[in-house]
């Protein structure tokens, strides 16, 4: 019943670059454009799908379920009628129900991006490591160009109930062979590959994802057997290789089976090439966290301020925060931060790159859909020209970021240089190598000269929600002696990060330490750094004390001893799986320095 393939030979993308505008300058690069350049002008712990009512089945209801089987196996020739299927191009309803993954605690950043004009999707609700919409297939290849914090987009396939009354393997075999007809799935004249995983809780008679998975592939490969005498062979670079990656969530006896749109995990931008710095977020949650602390918001706010400007022919006010990272390792957060501020969709940098690839790179094409009977090329292809030139009329609006990194160590930073440059943003982001306690920039002086800040910590507001825009916001993931999983390790799984709803809390614990029990525990995927942690907190500290008066900072943390050295209380805590690691994003506000009293001053006081 395995699907093993020896090689899967893919064609290269014929499509080529879809004309992405990079920014700024460059001699070497065609067709940038400038911020600002018209002013003037216009602008898993993953339940599969939640939990919907069980009288708004596409498949089984309790009036048609099949009568029990007491049959340990079926019948040699037993026939099996497939549930119609429904294509994504075109399915019969004119609408499908999707299911977007991604890190815990950050579903209702998705949720948010799913809502967005650029996506449009309908019925979101966040669930547990994910997020559950519906939209016609345009909004599912929208997904997949814009989410920025998601993991994969699914699209469900069929929709029931497992069959209790047999054995729990013959039961998963059963709904995935009458799930679709296979054939027309995974046509033998495409010789696509096809892949299951599966995730499984409190089923009756199913003790085990391998068994679930295992079973479906049977049931797969004997349909496709018994229609066209034909097996496929299994993927070469494993599931999110497959031309159809095929997810089954078995919840309580409740089936639901997916083909994963995405394929390849939909952090995979493309410019990140192979060596990848050892503690480095991965582009996802990189996104997640610059959307909570507010930098898209705030880009957005700039934006419309310039449209509204133009309207009546003023020029606007509006001035974007000075993001920082001092200590950006590889420069995920900062390029993540450049690509929003340019309204850059991710998934069309992804198939871009994909694309200049070829064969050469990981999967050839930028989504799995691609190479499914049923891809509309022609939709595609208007979703990414209307991506093209949403970023182009953002790009125009919106004023030039200034974006700043720094990294004590000159291998780090070498990586952030190479990825930035990939990604077509290294003329937005000024990087720069030392101590975070000595790095200082005009931005940073020129941001606190030019807004009045606050001298009570209960009047400094976040950056990203200032009416005038401006100050310093400060998004980092500083040393915290774990290193995170591997890139995959937070595949649709979800971290499996315990969730603590009273951490979300903005009254709970200002204090930093003794989060809790299981973050000090750091189980899941963490190991530990021989690293100085103590002394970059340090750093860290210095540099918010000299240079960020007034200033929002969110700073990632796996472990809450190592964050005591910033001797700060942070006001808010809000709790991320990132890496397998239960993390927590601390939220900091920057009193400015106490002003210098002189003599005269302290004389005048004493009198």
């Amino acid at each position: 019943g395995s699907n093993d393939r020896g090689s899967n030979d893919r064609g290269s993308n014929d499509r080529g670059s879809r004309g992405r505008e990079e920014f700024g300058g460059g001699n070497e690069r065609r067709g940038r454009e400038e911020f600002g350049s018209d002013s003037r002008g216009g602008g898993d712990n993953f339940r599969g799908g939640g939990r919907d009512d069980r009288n708004d089945r596409n498949s089984w209801n309790n009036n048609d379920r099949p009568a029990p089987s007491r049959l340990i196996t079926p019948p040699a020739r037993q026939v099996y009628k497939s549930a119609p299927f429904t294509p994504t191009s075109a399915p019969a309803s004119g609408m499908s129900r999707y299911y977007a993954t991604c890190h815990p605690g950050l579903e209702e950043v998705v949720a948010a991006e799913l809502r967005s004009p650029l996506v449009g999707a309908l019925d979101v609700n966040p669930g547990a490591s994910g997020v559950s919409f519906m939209g016609p297939p345009r909004v599912g290849y929208l997904a997949n160009l814009w989410l920025r914090s998601a993991i994969r987009v699914l699209v469900e396939m069929h929709r029931g109930f497992l069959d209790t009354d047999v054995q729990g393997g013959q039961a998963v075999y059963d709904f995935v062979r009458r799930a679709a007809p296979w054939e027309e799935v995974v046509p033998r004249d495409t010789e696509l590959t096809f892949s299951v995983e599966s995730r499984v809780w409190s089923c009756t008679g199913v003790t085990s994802t391998h068994m679930a998975s295992t079973r479906a592939k049977d049931a797969i490969c004997d349909a496709l057997v018994d229609a066209n005498g034909w097996r496929p062979q299994p993927p070469n670079g494993g599931h999110s290789s497959a031309d159809v990656p095929l997810f089954l969530s078995l919840y309580r006896d409740d089936a639901v089976l997916y083909r994963d749109m995405s394929g390849g995990s939909l952090h995979r931008r493309g410019y990140r090439d192979a060596a990848i710095h050892r503690a480095a977020l991965n582009e996802s949650a990189a996104a997640g966290l610059l959307s909570i602390a507010g930098w898209p918001a705030a880009c957005e706010a700039a934006r419309a301020s310039r449209t509204s400007a133009n309207a009546i022919g003023k020029t606007s006010t509006y001035a974007l925060p000075v993001l920082v990272d001092p200590m950006c390792g590889s420069g995920t957060l900062l390029i993540e931060a450049a690509l929003m501020a340019g309204c850059v969709a991710p998934g069309l940098l992804r198939s871009e790159l994909f694309a200049r690839r070829g064969n050469e790179g990981e999967f050839g094409v930028g989504f799995a859909f691609e190479r499914w009977p049923d891809h509309d090329k022609a939709m595609l292809a208007s979703c990414m020209e209307q991506a093209a030139e949403a970023g182009m009329a953002a790009r125009k609006l919106g004023p030039r970021p200034i974006i700043l990194g720094n990294d004590i160590h000159q291998g780090a930073l070498s990586l952030a240089h190479r990825a930035a440059m990939a990604a077509g943003v290294d003329n937005l982001i000024e990087f720069k190598n030392g101590d975070a306690s000595d790095f200082t920039h005009p931005a940073l002086a020129a941001a606190r000269a030019n807004h009045d800040v606050p001298t009570e910590l209960d009047d400094i507001g976040p950056v990203g929600l200032r009416p005038g825009g401006g100050g310093i916001l400060v998004v980092s993931n500083p040393p915290w002696g774990k290193r995170l999983g591997g890139e995959d390790s937070d595949r649709d799984r979800g971290d499996r990060g315990n969730r603590d709803d009273r951490a979300d809390d903005p009254d709970n614990g200002q204090g930093d330490g003794d989060w809790d029990d299981s973050a000090r525990g750091m189980g899941g995927g963490g190991s530990r750094d021989t690293g100085n942690v103590e002394e970059a907190w340090k750093s860290m500290g210095t540099f918010f004390r000299r240079e960020c008066g007034g200033a929002t900072a969110h700073l990632l943390s796996g472990d809450a001893d190592a964050t005591r050295a910033l001797r700060m209380r942070s006001t808010r805590k809000r709790v991320l799986g990132v890496g397998g690691v239960d993390c927590r994003l601390l939220e900091y506000r920057v009193l400015p320095p106490k002003p210098e009293v002189g003599l005269e001053e302290m004389a005048a006081r004493e009198s």
